[in-house]
């Protein structure tokens, strides 16, 4: 059963324009080690960090009136491994909140060009 479904678009020029403003001190505090590993091996990284902003937004309106306060940008995490679908996971307070409610399924699809990124979540109960 779906429980929530959450989408988000965001625009590459905006998360360009964090990257050479905030450099560092953003990816470090929206993003985690491996996400900004991922990023930055790519020839043109603001695309992927953007797609990657998406899909934390889109997870975040995905969890409806499930318990959302408190959440972190690094409690969500894109994980992209080769040949196989992105995925979120979670950690902290958010994997303690969902676990409490019951094991949920999370469904991630991520796009971009090269204008606007975006990012659709789904979460399933797991029964």
């Amino acid at each position: 059963m779906i429980i929530g479904m959450g989408i988000d678009t965001v625009s590459i020029y905006r998360i360009n324009k964090a990257l050479a403003r905030w450099g560092v001190r953003f990816k470090n505090r929206i993003f985690t080690k491996s996400e900004i590993v991922y990023c930055d091996k790519k020839m043109d990284p603001a695309p992927h960090y953007a797609s990657r902003f998406a899909a934390k937004e889109a997870f975040y309106k995905a969890l409806g009136s499930l318990q959302r306060s408190g959440i972190r940008w690094k409690e969500i995490e894109v994980d992209r491994k080769r040949g196989r679908a992105p995925s979120i996971r979670i950690h902290g307070i958010m994997e303690k909140s969902l676990v409490k409610n019951g094991r949920k399924r999370i469904f991630l699809s991520m796009s971009h060009d090269e204008i606007i990124a975006s990012a659709t979540v789904i979460i399933e109960e797991n029964k």
